[in-house]
């Protein structure tokens, strides 16, 4: 009945030095769970994947493709590596941004933002012409993704107003 996960499993408690009792201690779980798990007797549950991706330190999505729960992701293309050092380079609120576009893009439902957020945003001046094209664009959006798009755009402005305020209009910031 093994699935190939309860070998992983295994690897990555023979690669950290833990046991079985460990393992279900750092996740919170029972150790008899992590026995069956690991002999094959039951399958990997979504509470099991995520509790084991904490107490490894892993992203849950990881876990949870390795115990089947998810589906793989699709084979890697061209622009990935380049896509992800523009990611790692950009601050974090700006990621966000780019993730929720991605997941339009992607066909997704959207994920509800999470209260609070919305502190040390990242604004951009655009042109008349970009303000244009990405009109085209969000005419194009899926009537679900019009609204995160619009919160978006409200979370920017937020931030440029902000800047306006503190830094005042046409000046630089030279606290950096």
């Amino acid at each position: 009945m093994g699935t190939g996960f309860d070998a992983w499993l295994m690897g990555e408690l023979e690669q950290r030095g833990w046991s079985n009792s460990e393992l279900a201690r750092r996740a919170g779980v029972v150790p008899s769970t992590v026995s069956m798990i690991l002999s094959g007797q039951n399958r990997p549950g979504f509470e099991f994947c995520v509790k084991v991706s904490r107490a490894f330190n892993l992203r849950p999505e990881a876990v949870l493709r390795r115990a089947g729960l998810l589906p793989s992701l699709p084979p890697a293309v061209e622009e990935e590596r380049e896509a992800v050092a523009i990611l790692r380079a950009v601050p974090a609120l700006v990621r966000d941004t780019v993730m929720v576009q991605l997941r339009a893009l992607a066909g997704e439902e959207p994920v509800r933002m999470l209260p609070g957020v919305g502190e040390g945003e990242v604004g951009y001046e655009m042109d008349e012409d970009l303000a244009a094209e990405l009109l085209a664009e969000f005419r194009k959006l899926p009537r679900v993704w019009k609204v995160e798009a619009v919160r978006e755009v409200g979370r920017l402005r937020r931030y440029s107003e902000m800047q306006v305020r503190f830094v005042g209009e046409g000046e630089e910031d030279d606290s950096g």
